[in-house]
């Protein structure tokens, strides 16, 4: 076929979209981590620290995906053989997105157990999630890095990406359920006038919630449902940014979290 007649709008075009999108959200996270640095200036080593990181794996994230499109579009123009082939740069990518869901679930499983360390059943279940999440990732990411094989080459490899995908789900539903449950059942253990901030941000925690499991449980269902298609890929793309950014709750979160400590040992006292 002619250079000048070929369409690669089926094999190229929906991993586009996801990178222009994906590219979109980088920008927006790297907007709020300055904020959160201007203006969080007290917040916890810890804290800061899992905030720069995040943004140190989306940009690593960001750079490798723009790579890999500079393998299949510049580098192979033209050859079509190479889009049946997965660069490194996927795989190394692979390990920054498993690894921005693994700390961002592990962020919310301790934010389960400060605001309620009674629930601390509910941290460990999240913690659990997250470890088989990341473990069969990091298994998946050693093997297609070791044997230079394909998401969809063996069904070891599909059984091996659907647990993770499935593990990191069920931690994020977990994650978002319990923090809403407390939220709401905290506000009787408050002053009146904590509620309602205590409501607004249970309908944020619970709309972020929905988003991440929407895009995770999209990503599953177009891999398992089409593992040698390429349709879940701009799903994959934009979850480790979509991630990030819904993060941004932390400072608010922390803060609540003080307040409602002092708010009940104000009452117990009194």
């Amino acid at each position: 076929m002619p250079l000048d007649a070929m369409n690669l709008s089926s094999e190229v075009g929906p991993v586009f979209w996801g990178f222009l999108i994906s590219t979109c959200l980088y920008g927006i996270a790297l907007c709020q981590g300055f904020m959160y640095f201007v203006n969080f200036p007290k917040d916890s080593a810890l804290v800061r620290t899992m905030v720069a990181l995040l943004l140190i794996l989306i940009t690593a994230s960001t750079v490798l995906m723009g790579q890999c499109f500079n393998f299949y579009v510049i580098v192979n123009f033209g050859n079509t053989q190479a889009l049946a082939t997965l660069p490194g740069e996927f795989s190394a990518e692979l390990v920054c997105t498993f690894t921005t869901t693994f700390i961002g679930q592990l962020f919310f499983a301790r934010q389960v157990h400060v605001f309620r360390k009674t629930a601390w059943h509910l941290s460990v279940l999240i913690t659990a999630l997250s470890v088989v999440g990341f473990g069969f990732g990091t298994a998946l990411c050693a093997e297609l890095i070791m044997h230079g094989t394909t998401l969809t080459s063996t069904t070891v490899i599909k059984i091996t990406a659907s647990i993770s995908l499935s593990a990191n789900l069920l931690s994020n539903i977990i994650a978002s359920g319990a923090l809403c449950t407390l939220l709401t059942t905290s506000k009787k253990d408050v002053f009146s006038s904590t509620n309602g901030v205590l409501t607004k941000l249970t309908i944020y925690t619970l709309t972020r919630g929905l988003l991440v499991a929407f895009v995770q449980a999209g990503f599953l269902v177009t891999y398992v449902a089409g593992p040698d298609e390429i349709w879940w890929v701009p799903l994959h793309l934009i979850l480790s940014k979509v991630y990030v950014n819904s993060l941004r709750q932390s400072p608010m979160l922390s803060t609540l979290i003080l307040t409602h400590s002092l708010t009940c040992l104000i009452q117990l006292l009194a």
